[in-house]
């Protein structure tokens, strides 16, 4: 009596755990924590693959995965925790033809069957209590795929989002120095301050979104311009510039600088309970103002601003672990080699090919 007691909590144990974490997962801030530890466990496994096959071909799989991986844990769960309980009693269980007590593997199948398909009668429920739990563990099989559907139909719309908020970041430069030369008119690069306007709610509307779908973080574009954590980084580099690197901040109220900082704050702050174990490469090197100065902006000189952003070290970090989670590298950022492009556009290009030729980050 004593083991079948055990047995059955062992097995309500697990289906409340499953269905705790789904809760948690879909419908509260932050993922729960069996799912927190499947994200990390897919994460590292996603850098292994990509340092064995370095293709920017699986970035767009990192997502996809990250779910199948707990939906499958959510439902292998809601599987054992129901074996446990049929395997309370020895003839929770019978044949539909000889009402004979089944084996350990036809438990398993019968209630895979249910779960799945509400069963196809070959295989019955033995007493009105096992008939009942039956029925229980059917609705199980329901609320969790239903649940798991109602998931992943807004985790598809804030990966689109994503998306967008980075090809917008990307449409104002390619560099930080990009965006700062893009918007100078001669006197200031003022126009930035309709943009920042623009993106302040978008990256706090992202930042949330990562907070409500943790499987957010997973989910990476191949392409360079539609790579959000890149694509932030590189807009706070931008800002680093225009505050500390140029005379009277271009135009751009400071008020504005901090706002849009802040903004970013906040999506950094999401992502931490992953970005803790993404792999630091040192500290990122400053940015030289050379260019900006041959483009005619008033930059100041190269050594106060590195004594400045000496003191952005661990930020700067944060950031640089970032765009190392979706494959890319510091470089991508701010290439080495930068030049004014020769055409009616005003802008920085770099003259290093191989940055426009990406190669996924160790």
């Amino acid at each position: 009596m004593l083991v079948s007691i055990a047995t059955a909590l062992i097995g309500i144990v697990i289906i409340a755990m499953a269905i705790f974490d789904l809760l948690w997962t879909a419908f509260v801030e932050g993922a729960g924590p069996i799912s927190l530890r499947i994200m990390i466990l897919m994460g590292r496994l996603q850098k292994n693959l990509r340092t064995w096959f370095p293709s920017r071909r699986l970035i767009p799989w990192s997502g996809l995965s990250v779910i199948l991986a707990s939906l499958a844990t959510w439902t292998g769960m809601l599987w054992i925790g129901w074996v446990f309980i049929f395997s309370s009693v020895p003839g929770a269980v019978v044949a539909g033809t000889n009402h004979h007590p089944v084996d350990l593997w036809q438990r398993i199948y019968f209630v895979g069957s249910t779960i799945f398909t509400l069963g196809i009668g070959d295989l019955l429920p033995h007493g009105h209590l096992f008939e009942i739990l039956t029925d229980f563990c059917s609705a199980s099989g329901f609320f969790v795929f239903g649940a798991a559907l109602a998931y992943l139909v807004p985790v598809v719309s804030a990966a689109t989002q994503k998306r967008a908020v980075a090809v917008y970041i990307w449409s104002l430069g390619h560099n930080p120095s990009d965006i700062i030369y893009r918007a100078w008119n001669g006197c200031d690069s003022a126009d930035l301050a309709n943009h920042f306007d623009a993106l302040i709610p978008q990256l706090l509307t992202l930042g949330e979104m990562h907070l409500t779908y943790p499987v957010l973080h997973f989910f990476h574009s191949p392409k360079r311009a539609a790579s959000a954590g890149a694509n932030i980084a590189m807009l706070d580099e931008a800002l680093s510039i225009i505050e500390f690197g140029i005379d009277s901040t271009c135009g751009v109220q400071a008020m504005r600088i901090h706002s849009v900082r802040e903004a970013i704050n906040q999506y950094v702050v999401t992502l931490a309970p992953v970005l803790r174990y993404v792999p630091s490469s040192g500290v990122p090197p400053v940015p030289s103002l050379d260019v900006l100065r041959l483009g005619g902006l008033p930059a100041k000189s190269q050594a106060d601003y590195d004594k400045v952003i000496s003191r952005q070290m661990e930020r700067r970090q944060l950031l640089q672990r970032m765009i190392r989670m979706e494959g890319w590298t510091w470089e991508y950022i701010h290439p080495s080699s930068l030049c004014i492009a020769a055409d009616p556009q005003r802008r920085i290009v770099t003259t290093n090919s191989s940055v426009e030729s990406p190669v996924v980050a160790g």
